[in-house]
């Protein structure tokens, strides 16, 4: 089954309208946009691709309204701490107002073709400029509250204000992007926008170069071992102790296995001889990216049980390395992963012992293995490159601005 994205009613084709060559674009960002780690490299590659593209991109980040943010943050703080209720500070009305202000002094003067805000809905909510606006998001806050933790347990005013900031800057654009089926879906039911001006266009994978398609198999000349490869920031919530789980389910069929565990820190009371830590790896850092890079080439399943995932990047990294991916259906992973060719993806509230056995059918079957390689291959190369983000972005508004 082909994941949503391929064939969705709104789908962006390859279109061969012409864009305007040299389009001039301001490019909004919270974050640094030459940190490969921001927004997990998405500002980085994205930037990247377009200026392969032909694109002249102005950039006006990072950018951040210090005092806002400072009295945000402590604001809530101590809601939570006197009241026990979050306030979602970073897309309240005077947050937002705060960012339009900042963004319209960066940009005011500049000559550009249309605004690009990248991930940050509060960028443009109240930003008023005379060239159109693009928006894009992994998430929509009204498909999000009440999902992950940093959007549950708010106050009804904050609900409703982060909902408005997000909905109004949706309503102004004249394109919103959106790496993800189930964010697009969230957009046309909670916010009731023109559903023409949603488009479903998954994020690329974040890695430099291309592995060569010859060392793919390489992983299977070390077979005594299951390797795991798990990469995540956030221990509970990307869902370590499934994998865990997973790992201890293998191990109890008398196979040898390994879990190795990046991005974050094992529990002490689950520390073992079979889990392998490699810590944070920096992407900015050579040594560290390379180190990353010998881990997806050399593992034979990537497990990812997270509880909560607006898209997924490191799916679409390991169909880039033809690694085999386990991960739940869950928010926007189904657009990161196409279930059957790239990898599995389970029911949410599935344990470690269903993951494990996923992972002992492919063991079991050489040939399948072989061929679950050479399709997560085969759609990584076809839909989830940056340079394919690229080219659809441009068809997609190439064709919106010819009819404006």
């Amino acid at each position: 089954m082909l994941p949503t994205y391929l064939n969705p009613l709104n789908a962006i084709t390859n279109t061969q309208t012409a864009l305007k060559p040299n389009l001039k674009i301001a490019y909004l960002t919270g974050e640094n946009p030459k940190d490969r780690g921001a927004w997990s490299g998405t500002l980085y590659y994205l930037s990247q691709a377009l200026e392969k593209q032909g694109c002249e991109l102005i950039y006006a980040g990072p950018a951040k309204p210090t005092m806002a943010y400072f009295i945000g943050a402590l604001a809530n703080k101590l809601s939570l701490i006197v009241f026990g209720k979050r306030i979602d500070y970073r897309h309240s009305r005077w947050y937002a107002k705060s960012f339009a202000r900042l963004f319209k002094n960066k940009i005011q003067d500049i000559n550009c073709d249309i605004v690009l805000a990248m991930g940050g809905s509060e960028f443009i909510a109240y930003l008023h400029h005379d060239k159109p606006i693009i928006l894009v998001a992994d998430r929509t806050i009204g498909g999000a509250i009440g999902y992950h933790g940093i959007l549950s347990n708010l106050w009804k005013w904050s609900e409703k204000q982060s909902i408005e900031t997000d909905r109004l800057a949706m309503q102004k654009t004249l394109l919103n992007f959106f790496a993800s089926t189930w964010a697009c879906d969230s957009a046309n039911s909670n916010y009731k926008l023109d559903a023409t001006k949603n488009k479903v266009l998954p994020f690329g994978a974040n890695i430099n170069e291309l592995p060569e398609e010859a060392t793919l198999l390489d992983r299977l000349k070390n077979t005594d071992t299951i390797k795991l490869l798990f990469v995540g920031r956030e221990w509970e919530n990307k869902g370590g102790p499934t994998a865990v789980m997973c790992l201890k389910q293998l191990l109890s069929k008398h196979l040898k296995a390994e879990l190795h565990i990046v991005g974050c820190a094992v529990p002490a009371e689950l520390k073992n001889e079979h889990i392998v830590e490699h810590g944070f790896l920096d992407k900015n850092n050579p040594i560290d990216f390379e180190k990353l890079n010998q881990l997806y080439l050399n593992s034979h399943f990537f497990i990812l049980p997270t509880k909560f995932e607006a898209y997924g990047l490191v799916f679409a990294e390991a169909a880039a390395y033809g690694l085999p991916a386990l991960g739940p259906n869950t928010g926007g992973v189904s657009s990161a992963m196409c279930n059957g060719a790239t990898g599995k993806l389970l029911p949410a509230n599935s344990g470690g012992k269903e993951y494990a056995e996923e992972i002992m059918k492919w063991w079991n079957d050489n040939e399948a293995y072989k061929i679950q390689i050479a399709q997560s291959r085969k759609l990584y190369i076809e839909n989830l490159t940056w340079d394919a983000w690229a080219e659809k972005f441009i068809a997609q508004l190439s064709l919106s601005l010819s009819k404006k």
